[in-house]
């Protein structure tokens, strides 16, 4: 399995981070995100401690962490990465630093890139709770790709 991730660089709640790997713990296979401080950098220690495959998207950008996983992609500008992200991967993570859909961040970008190529997305709040942008909820999936 090929799992995506999708993180604000704040850092993800502590209920987050509960979620996060709880849902995780039920799959295997490849981890990819963004090696970005923050919520990237909590995700693959997540990931790295349930025996994921570590890959790297790391961004252009003065925020990346370097960690070090199991393989490396070509630094990219961020909303590229993001691309590389969902398009190498079969369903998606996210930590959203937000309550609610928002139009603008990176984290949101690439929510609604995902959804507009059709990936399950699992979205977790702040507060632990998760949705599911999966074709079988039309109604957020377009709301998600309209912002």
């Amino acid at each position: 399995m090929k799992i995506g991730f999708t993180g604000t660089r704040n850092g993800m709640t502590e209920a987050q981070k509960q979620q996060l790997y709880k849902l995780l713990s039920q799959y295997s296979g490849e981890f990819h995100h963004g090696d970005c401080v923050g919520a990237d950098t909590q995700a693959h220690e997540i990931a790295k401690e349930l025996g994921f495959k570590l890959i790297l998207h790391p961004s252009t950008a003065i925020t990346r962490a370097w960690n070090t996983g199991d393989y490396e992609n070509v630094p990219a500008p961020p909303l590229v990465r993001n691309k590389h992200i969902v398009n190498e991967t079969q369903f998606m993570f996210a930590t959203p630093k937000e309550e609610g859909v928002v139009s603008f961040g990176g984290t949101w970008h690439a929510i609604r890139y995902a959804a507009r190529q059709h990936r399950n997305v699992f979205i977790i709040w702040p507060n632990g709770t998760y949705i599911q942008t999966k074709e079988n909820n039309p109604s957020f999936l377009e709301m998600v790709a309209s912002n």
